[in-house]
């Protein structure tokens, strides 16, 4: 993040920080190289946002070479924001899509809990008869 602060000074007068402008000014920042650095298999999608008067909110930006640049007409706090997404790929041999890395479905459409529970039945089934076969001997 970045806490970008914006003062105007006149002749030899103290400075005055300015909040807002009436129009935008650009920013060009370089991204720190985390931001660049993207796990093989992902997709990262970057977000700038401002938090100005307790408020955030997504702006515009235009990315370029490890450089971020962004108008704004408010002074606050900047932060670059990412999210990775795991990348679908298609497998050549059966053409399914399977997504790597991070796929946990093994695409086994069976039930696992009334299998459970059945087995639970049965078992019990069984101990049951085997209790009668032991008393009646």
């Amino acid at each position: 993040s970045c806490d970008i602060s914006l003062y105007k000074k006149y002749n030899f007068k103290d400075p005055i920080q300015l909040h807002s402008v009436s129009e935008p000014v650009a920013f060009k920042m370089k991204t720190p190289s985390i931001i660049n650095d993207v796990p093989d298999g992902y997709t990262r999608t970057l977000n700038v946002v401002t938090i100005h008067d307790g408020v955030a909110k997504k702006i515009q930006y235009k990315a370029e070479n490890s450089y971020i640049t962004f108008y704004a007409d408010n002074f606050s706090i900047f932060a670059i924001t990412y999210v990775d997404t795991p990348n679908e790929k298609e497998d050549e041999t059966n053409k399914t899509t399977v997504k790597k890395p991070g796929n946990k479905s093994t695409g086994d459409t069976v039930p696992v809990i009334p299998l459970i529970v059945l087995m639970f039945i049965s078992l019990t089934a069984i101990i049951i008869i085997f209790r009668k076969k032991i008393m009646m001997k």
